[in-house]
């Protein structure tokens, strides 16, 4: 009585039991019936809301979706002091910024990129992370992280047709850095300065459009949109791109 109750259901989608999400749909769905002063966040990494509670139309008005946007700048510095703090080592402004520019605004990537740069600071000895060892952590962040991929994944990507349109995949994974993930052609042609024509951008990512290829498409009344089939190949994309710049 006179008071509220917050329960969080972390990592959610990881669950694999499709009954335990029914229960929790009708768990919602009772708890806003009865206009009860208890409410459920569940948090997980997924493309939009249907992906992470699952199909569940009764409960649609019950729920709203929050997508994380991007990590500032200065939100980068304090995570990483966060870990600074925790493991007694120091980042150089060079290795934060390096850390910054590959991240992306993603906390998962800031985290990895920050561990495996510390790692490599203490493998040598020492307690202050340079941009050398920035640039070893993102170098084994980009194996480890291919290497992880499906051999299908990793194919198409090492196909001639993928290398011969290098610059439209890395336009399309900074155009599908939006919530869900999908991107349009006209945002593509934005990405790409108008370099290219939009019927030629269709055609070219129509042809990495079919099943087990590295997009999937969505076509409705208003646009063809498109978004990575497999998560985590947009960032890989924009990863290879910065390193490429970094070492050019």
């Amino acid at each position: 009585v006179g008071t509220r109750v917050l329960v969080i259901l972390d990592e959610y989608d990881r669950v694999a039991d499709a009954a335990f999400r029914r229960d929790v749909a009708e768990l919602v769905k009772n708890l806003s019936d009865r206009a009860a002063r208890v409410q459920l966040v569940l948090t997980g990494v997924a493309q939009n809301l249907d992906e992470l509670i699952g199909y569940a139309p009764s409960i649609r008005r019950n729920i709203v979706g929050l997508p994380m946007r991007p990590l500032k700048d200065g939100e980068v510095r304090d995570l990483l002091r966060i870990g600074e703090q925790a493991a007694e080592i120091r980042f150089s402004d060079e290795a934060v910024a390096m850390v910054t520019t590959m991240a992306g605004g993603s906390p998962y990537l800031v985290r990895l990129l920050g561990h495996q740069a510390g790692l490599a600071a203490l493998d040598q000895g020492k307690s202050y992370v340079t941009e050398a060892h920035g640039r070893a952590a993102i170098e084994r962040v980009l194996t480890d992280w291919n290497a992880s991929l499906p051999r299908r994944i990793q194919t198409s990507l090492a196909r001639d047709e993928a290398r011969a349109n290098w610059p439209l995949l890395i336009a399309a994974a900074r155009a599908g850095s939006s919530a869900d993930g999908f991107f349009s052609v006209e945002d593509v042609w934005t990405e790409l300065g108008g370099s290219l024509a939009p019927l030629a951008i269709e055609r070219d990512l129509k042809q990495f459009a079919h099943p087990g290829d590295l997009l999937e498409r969505l076509d409705d009344r208003a646009e063809l949109r498109f978004r990575f089939a497999y998560p985590g190949v947009a960032s890989l994309l924009l990863m290879s791109a910065a390193m490429t710049r970094l070492a050019g």
